[in-house]
């Protein structure tokens, strides 16, 4: 899926650099083709990190098979590292839903105002 949209902001992304850089001229939907790119990173994103954390519950997954068979202290640090896990990946979730206040700001070309503006 990664791919797929990664594939389909190519053309996006090379008109954005191209204008940005003063190598071309803005074409006429040149507005509606860098907010379609700000979707298209959005998406990314979000599967970056959904399935970088699969990645990590699937080890997560593993090791809880690996100690099944064994009553020790491992299975609470399971348990530990199992919801350390799901908070970090809720925290990338909401962190990225906010970075700009309101979130349809940042679907915008120009819009996206950082919560926390570097001064």
């Amino acid at each position: 899926a990664t791919a797929s949209v990664n594939q389909v902001m190519i053309s996006p992304l090379y008109e954005l650099e191209l204008v940005t850089a003063g190598l071309k001229t803005p074409a006429v939907d040149f507005i509606e083709q860098a907010n379609f790119f700000l979707r298209l990173q959005f998406a990314a994103d979000l599967l970056l990190w959904t399935t970088t954390w699969l990645i990590k519950f699937s080890l997560l997954s593993f090791f809880w098979r690996l100690f099944d068979s064994v009553q020790s202290p491992m299975r609470i640090f399971w348990w530990i590292m199992c919801f350390l896990t799901a908070a970090t990946f809720i925290c990338a979730v909401v962190l990225q839903m906010f970075a700009c206040d309101p979130l349809s700001k940042f679907f915008v070309i120009g819009m996206a105002v950082s919560l926390f503006p570097s001064n």
